[in-house]
């Protein structure tokens, strides 16, 4: 690859014919993670295509490093020439369901924004020291289950992705002593595992 950039939802590549045999664009394949780059345009030594979208027509990018893999039919694998560069995509985080609630957590919020993976082991949020319990993760959206924190006030909620992290957004936790529910006991205090029974 001799170049390598995109705008929007168009990736721009631009490859070389080291052995001068004349290869065509219809001997090219594109894939940007697991999906297929779309409508390639142009000649085999500069074409553009069309990246994998999401539903609002955004680029599904995951943040960090990404280098699509290019295959030419017959040669295989398409490798960076020196001095080009992958693609740096950004970790965007935009907004929050909610910007406060009670310390005693546990309830679910959603996080707005894109660069997050489509795997919700992949990424992390740390709220009061906290780390958050990961619900679902999409390109745009993260449904998160909030932690609690033992001392009331604003903190960041700091996410992570891979070597990314923002710690733009915060949170107000509020004294949730007088409304949240208080367990004093339980009973049965043990049950045999495969058994039904009443708690």
């Amino acid at each position: 690859m001799t170049s390598l950039s995109y705008s929007g939802s168009t990736l721009s590549v631009g490859l070389s014919d080291n052995q001068n045999v004349g290869l065509s664009l219809s001997s090219v394949s594109v894939l940007i993670g697991k999906s297929p780059c779309t409508s390639l345009t142009g000649t085999f030594s500069s074409f553009t295509c069309t990246l994998p979208l999401n539903s609002d027509t955004t680029p599904l990018l995951v943040a960090g490093t990404v280098t699509p893999l290019i295959a030419v039919a017959g040669y295989g694998i398409a490798p960076l020439s020196s001095g080009v560069n992958a693609l740096s995509v950004p970790l965007v985080v935009s907004s929050i369901l909610a910007t406060s609630g009670g310390n005693n957590g546990g309830y679910q919020l959603t996080i707005s924004g894109s660069g997050f993976p489509l795997q919700a082991s992949q990424v992390s949020i740390t709220v009061c020291s906290n780390s958050a319990t990961i619900k679902s993760s999409t390109n745009k959206l993260i449904t998160f289950y909030m932690p609690s924190c033992g001392v009331v006030g604003t903190y960041p909620v700091n996410v992570v992705v891979g070597s990314l992290s923002d710690s733009s957004l915060s949170f107000t936790y509020n004294d949730a002593s007088g409304s949240a529910p208080t367990i004093f006991s339980l009973s049965p205090t043990s049950a045999n595992p495969g058994a039904k029974g009443v708690l």
